[in-house]
């Protein structure tokens, strides 16, 4: 049965992203498929490709690689599977205890609002994967919530540092798991501060073997720098606010969740552990997208499983509805509400559904995603240029063209943001690995050679050998 619930929900997740199906990489999902493409045993993220983000998404994109080689809609579907597995889970979570219609309308909302271009849906990037591996992280602790087993609450904390190896603000939410598993705690004869050292210790287990697995593999510093190093760098200075700015429907789904969230717990004198396990939930996922400061859409795909779970509720449980008038009313406020803040994510769908692939790139991303297009058509021209052993080098942020060429790259970095957040460290790698064997491939988005290494990566060096839009490709003189 749960195995037919996971097919349903998955299938509704990849029917929603329908209009995204060839829309064209963008650098994040880019970046993780170049990556990804090049993994192996000798060669890893972090020491051999620089990135920032946390180790799980490249293996997730090797095994992508593994199955569809540069296949953009091989990735496309991929970004339905965690959102039809947390789907599922939600709903086979839920309906014991709400009933299965609420437990499906749960599910439901969360598969419509999740797959919307206000939080990039049918991209693939680390939030979500994440809407999985959170709700992964918290949903069990529910499900045996009476359960006996006394290392329940350290097994729980292992899914919680997937959820952080995932991305590490995955473990804001998982805190949510600590209410059921508190709440539980006298079925295993646990007392609270035992309770939290067990789910603690599981929650560092994962991210401790990870990080000794680079150790491991003389990759222990990459790692740290990574993950800890540069994401410090990326966040300093940047200014925080309490709401995400000009993202108003995010606003709206968030404050109408919660709010529906406190009505229950006061309407149930504070004694419901449902009500607060998804506050809480919702309050981690909303303080994981604001930590940045920036606030990219994709940052707030992890908030749609607890608000959508909230807004589906009953306003209090229902033994605290004695009257069946008071709980007709009820029902017909939170559909209103929910299906107010649900309109404008679904119209954003349908509205997609008239665009080609490139408009809804555009439309999603702006100016920026013009490049984008042209991946496969600059692939062809480095193929047709390409000698055995030539390496390539992309100037500027678009690791696309790595990932639909496949060709080896002349250096670590597959975009050069580091040369804003970490200029000194960059241009000191940089330029040794260009200068001491220049490319002998070079893409120019833009038809601009870059501001580093201009010793050596220079118009006087390089000559045109193809353009596709924007995009120039350049060879190696003699």
């Amino acid at each position: 049965m749960f195995g037919g619930l996971v097919l349903g929900c998955v299938g509704v997740a990849a029917l929603l992203r329908w209009p995204y199906l060839e829309q064209p990489l963008d650098r994040d999902s880019a970046l993780y498929a170049a990556i990804g493409q090049r993994m192996g045993m000798d060669a890893l993220p972090y020491r051999d490709f620089f990135d920032h983000k946390q180790p799980l998404v490249y293996a997730v994109y090797w095994l992508i690689d593994l199955v569809a080689p540069q296949k953009v809609g091989a990735i496309r579907l991929a970004a339905a599977v965690p959102a039809g597995l947390a789907a599922a889970l939600v709903a086979w979570t839920l309906a014991p205890r709400i009933g299965r219609p609420r437990a499906t309308i749960a599910a439901g909302l969360g598969l419509v609002l999740g797959a919307a271009s206000l939080v990039q849906g049918g991209d693939l990037n680390t939030e979500h994967l994440l809407v999985f591996t959170a709700s992964l992280s918290i949903l069990p602790a529910l499900l045996f919530q009476e359960a006996r087993w006394r290392w329940l609450p350290f097994a729980v904390g292992c899914l919680v540092g997937l959820a952080a190896l995932t991305k590490v603000v995955g473990a804001f939410s998982g805190v949510a798991a600590l209410v059921p598993l508190l709440a539980g705690r006298r079925a295993r004869q646990q007392s609270a501060v035992r309770t939290i050292a067990l789910w603690v210790a599981g929650a560092a287990a994962l991210p401790v073997i990870t990080l000794l697995v680079f150790v491991a593999a003389g990759a222990g510093e990459d790692f740290l720098f990574g993950n800890i190093g540069y994401n410090r760098l990326y966040v300093a200075g940047v200014e925080r606010t309490l709401l995400p700015a000009d993202r108003d429907e995010i606003v709206l789904l968030t404050l109408a969740a919660l709010a529906l969230g406190v009505v229950r717990i006061a309407g149930s004198r504070g004694r419901d552990v449902l009500g607060w396990t998804f506050v809480v939930w919702l309050l981690g996922a909303a303080a994981g997208a604001q930590l940045s400061g920036r606030g990219f859409p994709h940052y707030y795909a992890p908030l749609i499983v607890p608000a959508a779970v909230l807004l589906a509720l009953p306003l209090a449980p229902e033994r605290f509805l004695r009257r069946r008038s008071a709980s007709v009313a009820a029902i017909a406020a939170a559909t209103v509400l929910a299906t107010v803040v649900a309109v404008p994510f679904a119209r954003t769908i349908v509205d997609d559904l008239r665009e080609s692939p490139s408009g809804v790139a555009f439309k999603i991303y702006g100016p920026d995603s013009a490049v984008w297009n042209h991946a496969f058509a600059v692939a062809d021209i480095l193929e047709q240029h390409a000698s055995p052993g030539d390496r390539m080098y992309v100037v500027g942020a678009e690791p696309e063209f790595y990932w639909a060429s496949g060709l080896p790259a002349a250096t670590r970095y597959l975009f050069d943001y580091p040369a804003i957040v970490m200029p000194e460290r960059f241009r000191s790698e940089i330029t040794p690995a260009l200068c001491g064997r220049p490319p002998e491939l070079l893409v120019l988005p833009g038809d601009s050679f870059p501001g580093y290494a201009e010793e050596c990566i220079s118009p006087a060096r390089y000559r045109v050998i193809g353009r596709s839009g924007p995009v120039a490709v350049y060879t190696l003189n003699g």
